[in-house]
């Protein structure tokens, strides 16, 4: 629809000299449609209009009025927030549904190879709603436990192997990233039942882009009932962080690993 801007009033005359002066405000849409007859007046000079009055033949058929523009805008503006409210509601019910399958599997351990799938697809769904630049949100830091990881081995190394589970049982796995580059990671495990034993790595990372950084890990430590001693030597691993929020951190490694990390408290 075009815009009109009416410098004027337009002033309507009746039959009788009464004068009827509509309220037509100015830069309002206005829809002019020619009604004129097919008859002529004498010396007007314009079609449809005749010397008495020579604006009759002019009808306006509409008037689009400040607050239609008004009631337009605002739907405009709640189809955005719907659509934003059903992109956060996807998102989720996709992580609602990923910790459901994870719970109570023992970090993944216990899935199977299709279970490991479906939880592959709905984590490749999620990543399409993750940040723009996640290493710059405040949501990186703090404490968060491991919820699942998709190679038993990556998280807590020799620990968490078939074996290693067997003789160990896990506790807890745990990872917290302070500012401004400190990465540590813990997993208390218990011996039988028995003794309780710990083994923590701390490092520090380093942004490579948008997404990618590179942790580089002092030797791990061992505390073992009484006993407290490092080994081995340094290490050093990628991960990409593929979603965040203030809830739930996606990563995957260099090699394909999948990790998932709930912030600990919710």
């Amino acid at each position: 629809m075009a815009l009109v801007n009416s410098s004027s009033y337009l002033s309507l005359f009746s039959a009788t000299p009464t004068i009827i002066r509509p309220k037509v405000r100015a830069n309002v849409n206005v829809r002019f449609v020619d009604a004129f007859s097919s008859s002529k007046s004498s010396g007007s000079g314009i079609e449809g209009c005749n010397e008495k009055h020579p604006i009759e033949g002019l009808a306006i058929t509409r008037i689009v009025r400040p607050r239609a523009i008004i009631r337009s805008s605002v739907v405009r503006a709640s189809s955005a927030a719907t659509s934003l409210q059903q992109t956060e509601n996807s998102a989720e019910n996709l992580l609602d549904t990923l910790l459901s399958m994870v719970e109570g599997t023992d970090r993944g351990a216990k899935l199977s190879n299709e279970e490991h799938e479906r939880v592959a697809r709905i984590v490749s769904q999620l990543e399409r709603f993750c940040m723009p630049e996640p290493l710059k949100s405040p949501f990186i830091l703090g404490e968060w436990d491991v919820e699942y990881c998709s190679n038993p081995t990556s998280p807590g190394g020799y620990y968490r192997s078939a074996i290693g589970r067997l003789l160990l049982r896990t506790k807890e796995m745990a990872q917290s990233i302070q500012a401004p580059d400190f990465v540590g990671n813990r997993v208390v495990f218990s011996a039988f039942n028995a003794i309780d034993g710990e083994v923590s790595l701390e490092g520090k990372f380093t942004p490579l882009d948008n997404k990618w950084i590179e942790i580089t890990f002092n030797p791990p430590s061992l505390k073992f009932g009484s006993f407290n001693f490092q080994y081995g030597g340094q290490s050093t691993v990628k991960i990409a962080i593929i979603y965040l929020d203030e809830r739930i951190r996606l990563g995957r490694g260099s090699r394909g690993s999948i990790f998932i990390f709930k912030r600990r408290g919710w």
